[in-house]
């Protein structure tokens, strides 16, 4: 889990650092497990977090033991053969010391990793000491050999955060420096040769590298992270490819290439009718989605020009397309083919219709060079940014050329109505002109007949009206015009006339309201806002924006109570909260946060200060308050007594909201007994305010694993992923009281149930959360067995980050205000010999509970998948009911744990006492859960076989007395997990009934 590095040794041998678990898995070439080494610890052999790797000449393996600050050195497999380093030296001294964390405690999510270690042909190791930003180069046993500490032309130091080497056939180190956002190049002695790179926002090529290689050509290989790929480079640093998350499947883009500098990466246009229009650039083709961004259908093909009315038509690198909607049973599409340097016209179904611009011998067409964007006014004309002619071409609906503007030679310019390179251009309601002057950083605007208006915009880095390439462009409803910025990576709204700046959002980035290069961008009818995220090959879509209204939003971490203190899980569900609501185009002026814990204040003025942070609200139009703390009957716990009512806050609110009839407050409350505050605040109904809470009256809160399983948590995940108050609150509802009891039930008042208000921006970013196929059947356990939990057909398009299975007892009694925090869980680890199986197990039983039990998973992202009958089951135990079927399995004549010798025979013996089930029908499965996979046996073959939906044994039930069914000898050394499971036919379902062993074989 959470692997972090990743080498191969001389026989191709795969080594995989597996961080979450402590622990490093090696297999052969073709992914076939071999074995594995590891533990938590700071015993030889053990890790604590490890995170880089490298591999020498000898098969010998070096591992970063990041937060034991040590390096490791092992064997090919695994036997410990020496360490060094082993506590952090913070100063530029201290040969043999590292400093691995940039941001301690070791815990902190913040922590960036070591993935490589370079190596030398003589076996030297140049190993990134990363906070304290210098190289350090050690012989093949550790011994310290020198120092590398480069400086720049200023005598400063070049480094901030190396995170990996990689060593070139002349011996240079080639440093991945992570936080300046460069690959460094050092000689032998550590003199900086050269660098390349810089971050996105400023041109250049990464956004927070991480690792580095090289293949057996030289060429050199970087992992770009938060862009989200991999760059292929020449040792020189000229880039050779780049690989994303593109492709050429239907809902997929190709917007990017490395053919050109500041290059037209991909146009959009929404209709009437909700439908949106994606030119995908690579892909040759236009795609068509609804407004939600399903995929509706894709129109041509890669072709150079040929074709004949009613033809597929053909494009190279088509970039932008407009509609003209005059008549809505016969909408037609102009598309910019750039490469082709001719617009083409479709008909309504996609089929060519007619194309100009390219080599034109009529005299009433203009030839047109890498037209960029393409737009249609109310009258049918159609307006082109001819980019490489450096202007704006006006043409009638059959391609007749009606004006032009630009200088006459067609060069570029800086004056008004002269353009250098030009790639969007818009039309308001009233055929006004808008055109992003790309190369100049400003927007211009015109008359329809060219007349210059105005122009606004210079460039710069990010802040209102200061741009970095404007690209894109796109006017709505209102004439608002927004601009899509690609070097500042973000969108910037203005009104008509350009004086006066609304809003600005996105930031660089690939998650969800962030950019990487923005380009084509447009507004449909409701307000609806999609942007072309080129570099990231996806289309963002924003809900209507409300850019004429103030937002802002509270937060109120509440601390310590009395009891049941849940400071930190409290803490956990804000930031995340925070988080969510920048995400949705929230800034940091607009978010006012009261953390209790962090308060030094006088106690009795404690409330005072939370009021302040409402009375210092009350202009904004949408309010979002958001409270986490301890919860009693009708207040709000602050810090151990001291309380807000809920009629306190209700003044409060009733304060903000007077006078101001279309102002909206969305009250979220997670606590113990919050509805009892929720029903007071829900009472001013003279205002617009939804309200949600997390428990009912007379219920507790629930915050277990360590804040991951709280309504706060899949509340805000759902605000994170743009979707709607209602569908945030029923799915975060939806989780809770699928996984507890006690907590039942979350509420949503005023209407909240039928609202489609979003929080923010309403930024989608397209996740769907992990799904789970099926967990192991609801069983009795015998005795003292652990209980054994599998989970098939775990998936998710962001990849599995966690899978883990919540035991909540049925016994447990919940009173008062504190909220359940300490519930039992445990991980299930990826079946190895399959793709999306996991499986563990629990040997901390109560014998007296009885257990429902949820399995949870998560992405990389950070989405827990839904709660349903597919990720729960029970766990019983048979108590002193003697009429129920008891099974029991024992391991050498011992039952729990067992500990054998590889040389050691394996006995496994099976008794069944029918109790009153008599010739009952029943299934008998025995099963195996090793290291490699999960096995069951099959009596016909005398052992074990891969894991199968068959069983066993399938017929009457019958009483079986201590009776051996496998015996085997000369075991690998290893952890077995053994079980027998028991399904009684019950009416139309099955009971399970189990019981099993552990087996430990050691040499």
């Amino acid at each position: 889990m959470e692997p972090t590095g990743v080498a191969l040794d001389g026989s191709g041998n795969i080594y995989v650092v597996d961080r979450a678990n402590n622990r490093i898995q090696k297999f052969t070439t073709d992914a076939r497990y071999i074995t594995q080494w590891g533990g938590n610890g700071k015993d030889n052999g053990s890790f604590d977090h490890p995170s880089g790797i490298g591999i020498d000449s000898k098969d010998n393996v070096y591992i970063v033991d990041q937060c034991n600050y040590r390096i490791q050195k092992f064997d090919s497999n695994g036997g410990y053969i020496t360490k060094w380093g082993g506590s952090k030296d913070t100063g530029t001294t201290g040969n043999n010391e590292f400093n691995f964390l940039n941001h301690p405690p070791c815990s902190n999510s913040d922590n960036i990793m070591i993935n490589t270690i370079g190596i030398d042909k003589d076996n030297n190791l140049y190993i990134p000491d990363l906070a304290n930003n210098r190289i350090k180069k050690f012989s093949a046993d550790g011994g310290y050999i020198a120092t590398l500490y480069p400086l720049d032309q200023q005598d400063n130091p070049v480094f901030r955060y190396p995170t990996a080497t990689a060593v070139d056939g002349n011996g240079n180190v080639y440093a991945v420096d992570s936080w300046n956002q460069y690959i460094r190049i050092l000689n032998q002695q550590g003199k900086l040769i050269d660098s390349w790179g810089a971050p996105i926002s400023q041109g250049g090529v990464f956004m927070n590298p991480a690792g580095i290689a090289f293949d057996h050509t030289g060429s050199v290989f970087v992992t770009d992270k938060d862009n989200s790929n991999i760059q292929k480079f020449t040792p020189q640093g000229i880039l050779l490819s780049r690989w994303t998350a593109s492709g050429a499947s239907t809902g997929m883009f190709a917007f990017q290439s490395t053919d050109a500098t500041y290059e037209v990466k991909g146009g959009i246009t929404a209709g009437k009718d909700g439908k949106v229009y994606v030119a995908d650039r690579g892909n040759n083709r236009i795609q068509i989605f609804d407004a939600g961004g399903k995929f509706i259908a894709a129109w041509g093909k890669l072709g150079y020009e040929g074709e004949k009315t009613g033809d597929i038509p053909t494009f190279h690198y088509p970039v932008g397309v407009a509609l003209d909607q005059r008549d809505s049973s016969n909408v037609y599409s102009y598309v910019a083919d750039s490469w082709n340097h001719r617009i083409v016209k479709l008909d309504k179904n996609g089929k060519f219709y007619a194309s100009w611009g390219n080599s034109s011998t009529n005299a009433k067409v203009i030839n047109l060079n890498d037209p960029s964007a393409v737009a249609v006014d109310n009258i049918g004309n159609v307006y082109v940014a001819d980019k490489g002619n450096n202007r704006i071409v006006k043409f009638d609906s059959n391609g007749n050329t009606l004006d032009k503007w630009g200088k006459s030679d067609n060069t570029t310019g800086k004056g008004n109505k002269e353009f250098d390179h030009p790639m969007g251009v818009a039309i308001d309601s009233s055929n006004n002109v808008y055109v992003a002057d790309t190369n100049n950083s400003r927007i211009q605007k015109f008359f329809p007949d060219g007349t210059f208006i105005t122009t606004w915009g210079s460039y710069g880095d990010v802040g209102p009206n200061k741009f970095k390439f404007p690209s894109g462009i796109a006017v709505d409803s209102n004439n608002y015009v927004y601009v899509t910025d690609m070097d500042n990576h973000n969108v910037q709204i203005f009104t008509s006339d350009g004086t006066q700046f609304l809003s600005m959002f996105g930031t660089p980035g690939s998650g969800g309201g962030q950019f990487n290069e923005p380009f084509g961008i447009t507004v449909d009818s409701k307000g609806n806002c999609y942007v072309v995220d080129s570099i990231n090959q996806r289309v963002e879509i924003f809900r209507q924006l409300g850019i004429d209204r103030k937002k802002q939003a509270i937060i109120i971490a509440g601390g310590p109570a009395n009891s049941g203190d849940i400071a930190s899980e409290v803490m956990f569900n804000t930031a995340y909260a925070y988080n969510s609501l920048k995400n949705q185009g929230f800034s940091d002026a607009d978010i006012s946060i009261f953390d209790v814990n962090k308060y030094t204040g006088d106690d009795n003025d404690l409330k005072n200060q939370v009021k302040s942070r409402f009375d210092s609200a009350s202009g904004s139009d949408d309010l979002i308050v958001y409270i986490a703390s301890h919860g009693d009957n009708g207040n709000i716990i602050l810090k151990n007594q001291i309380k807000i009512s809920a009629t306190e806050l209700n003044d409060w609110l009733n304060t903000l909201q007077t006078n101001k009839t279309n102002s909206t407050v969305v009250f979220i409350y997670d606590a113990c007994q919050s509805k009892s505050v929720a029903n007071v605040v829900a009472s001013g109904t003279n205002y617009n305010r939804l309200i949600i809470n997390s428990a009912e009256e007379d219920k507790v809160a629930n915050y277990d694993g360590r804040g991951l399983v709280s309504f706060s948590y899949f509340f805000w995940s759902e605000v994170y992923n743009g979707q709607s108050i209602h569908t945030s609150y029923v799915n975060a509802r939806d989780a809770i009281r699928g996984a507890t009891d006690n907590q039942q039930q979350a509420a949503c008042t005023n209407d909240c149930t039928t609202a489609t208000y979003a929080i923010g921006n309403g930024t989608s970013s397209g996740d769907v959360a992990p799904t789970i196929g099926s967990i192991s059947s609801s069983q009795v356990l015998q005795s003292q067995a652990p209980a054994f939990i599998k989970a098939k057909n775990v998936t998710s398009s962001s990849g599995i980050a966690r899978v883990w299975a919540l035991l909540y007892p049925t016994d447990l009694v919940t009173t008062g205000n504190v909220p359940v925090t300490d519930l039992p869980y445990f991980d299930l680890t990826q079946i190895t010999n399959t793709n999306f199986d996991y499986a563990g197990t629990y040997d901390k039983l109560n014998s007296k509970s009885n257990y429902n039990i949820t399995v949870y998973a998560m992405d990389g992202k950070g989405n827990i998948s839904k709660v349903d009958q597919n990720s729960s089951m029970t766990i019983k135990r048979p108590g002193t009911d003697s009429s129920s079927p008891k099974v029991t399995l024992k391991a050498n004549g011992s039952s729990g744990t067992v500990s054998l010798k590889t040389s050691d025979t394996l006995s496994l013996k099976v008794s069944i006492d029918q109790g009153a089930f008599k010739n009952t029908n029943v299934s008998i499965q025995l099963f195996a859960l090793v290291s490699n996979g999960l096995y069951i046996y099959v009596p016909q073959q005398g052992g074990f076989t891969g894991d199968s939906n068959a069983v066993t044994y399938s017929g009457p039930i019958f009483t079986l007395p201590e009776t051996e069914v496998l015996r085997t000898s000369g075991l690998p050394s290893g952890n077995y997990f053994v079980g027998i499971l028991l399904g009684v036919t019950n009416g139309s379902s099955v009971d399970y009934y189990a019981d099993n062993v552990s087996i430990n074989v050691q040499n």
